[in-house]
């Protein structure tokens, strides 16, 4: 693999040429419990622990001790296990719920994911503009899958305005500057996971660069 340029493969975001069956996705997103759905984004207020019956959804407890965005509620796939000593990135007892979804994450860009989550936008809320550019982010590749959205959600990557369809894959360069809108009564709900790069992805992203 080449050394890898986000500005140059992805540029602002990239629309991935993959498919998949949407619906058995979403069809396992209404399946999460209202109370699994956390508020806030930042990790490091937020501790979802569970008893040791994975196998029922009301053996699942949370506590929120949450600083992040009022404007964003999550469902953590995989995230480091806060709750530990250590940081290590780990599947939640949640996606052993979702095989499909679990399927898609795993088998799906060649890599093995990392942090993992649902991320749902409030109805008439944004993200303001920033970038994400600790090591973290420098080394992964972010997808955003969207699962329910509206015309009126929309990304802006870069100062370019930009909206996700049901269905589709998207590459994001975390590197620039974006922000997010729901100017809509519903709220607007991602499949959102992180990459390590290797060479069936490089060579995912650069033939979808190749056909854009």
């Amino acid at each position: 693999m080449e050394k890898f340029d986000k500005d140059k493969l992805i540029g602002n975001c990239l629309k991935l040429p993959i498919s998949f069956d949407v619906n058995k996705i979403i069809e396992e997103l209404y399946t999460i419990p209202d109370d699994l759905w956390d508020l806030g984004y930042d990790r490091h207020n937020i501790w979802i622990q569970y008893k040791d019956d994975i196998a029922a959804t009301d053996t699942f407890l949370k506590e929120k001790k949450t600083r992040g965005s009022p404007n964003i509620n999550t469902v953590l796939l995989r995230w480091p296990a806060l709750n530990e000593d250590n940081l290590l990135i780990k599947n939640y007892p949640i996606l052993s719920l979702l095989p499909f979804t679990k399927k898609l994450l795993y088998e799906t860009f060649g890599s093995s994911p990392e942090r993992c989550v649902f991320a749902k936008l409030l109805p008439y809320s944004k993200i303001s503009a920033h970038i994400d550019d600790d090591d973290y982010y420098k080394n992964t590749i972010r997808m955003q899958i969207p699962l329910v959205t509206n015309p009126h959600a929309l990304f802006k990557v870069n100062f370019e305005t930009y909206h996700f369809k049901v269905g589709e894959v998207w590459a994001l360069n975390t590197g620039k500057v974006h922000s997010v809108m729901n100017n809509h009564s519903e709220s607007r709900i991602h499949l959102i996971c992180d990459y390590l790069p290797n060479d069936h992805l490089y060579q995912l992203l650069l033939d979808a660069r190749q056909t854009a």
